[in-house]
């Protein structure tokens, strides 16, 4: 007899197997980090390679919110709201790149502040949409990405990449060099994560379509009464 797996197995089968994708990704981030960016020269600098990553990283995490913003209208104003978020994050890496090539036009990078700040604004005019958005979105898988790559990037890569924190722990062996280690290479970590999330989201936009659909169908689809005489 065949080993049959019911819905709830399957989902968490396809679950395990996302976790495991998400994880391989990071394990191939490694090695591109120990063996082939490591090698050149200091990488970590401003305007090298790293920042340039992380950009783009974060350019792709922009798209594929927007993308899905497009796609799935009933949670448009959430995926428009992390939007909002991951614009600002490129405005700050903008910012590194615009102060050494364009130092005289580096006041764009507060100028492109403003676009995702009225969007954020936009999304919280209709209140009532957005908080059932969150409100199904925040038990979702998701969120808990999204919460690690918070999590990893803000916290940690700021904590331990910061110079009176690690003059503290290494005392008169600290190198300048080590702050920036620490600091960019978390962060790329928290970028991959993120974009990890943007992919979660999609689907968890895809089921709330679906729900949300069922829901409207079963409301129009409700049997008719049958009148007492019959």
């Amino acid at each position: 007899m065949g080993l049959s797996l019911d819905t709830t197995e399957k989902r968490a089968l396809w679950l395990l197997l996302r976790y495991a994708v998400y994880i391989l990704l990071l394990f191939l981030l490694y090695l591109a980090l120990v063996y082939v960016i490591l090698p050149q020269k200091w990488p970590f600098s401003r305007n090298r390679l790293m920042e340039y990553m992380q950009l783009t990283l974060l350019t792709l995490l922009s798209a594929a919110l927007g993308i899905n913003a497009l796609i799935f209208a009933r949670t448009r104003k959430l995926l428009l709201l992390l939007m909002s978020f991951s614009m600002i994050a490129i405005v700050r890496e903008v910012g590194k790149i615009l102060d050494k090539y364009i130092p005289v036009l580096g006041w764009k990078a507060v100028f492109l502040l403003v676009a995702p700040l009225i969007l954020i604004l936009m999304q919280l005019r209709n209140g009532q949409k957005l908080r059932k958005q969150i409100s199904k979105f925040i038990p979702s898988q998701a969120m808990a990405i999204f919460l690690m790559g918070i999590i990893i990037i803000i916290p940690l890569a700021q904590c331990i990449g910061d110079a009176s924190y690690l003059r503290t722990a290494i005392g008169g062996e600290y190198i300048h060099a080590y702050e920036t280690l620490f600091e960019e290479s978390m962060e790329l970590y928290g970028y991959v994560i993120l974009l990890c999330g943007a992919f979660e989201t999609m689907l968890f936009s895809w089921q709330f379509h679906k729900e949300e659909m069922m829901i409207r169908y079963g409301y129009f689809r409700q049997p008719k009464q049958e009148s007492p005489g019959q």
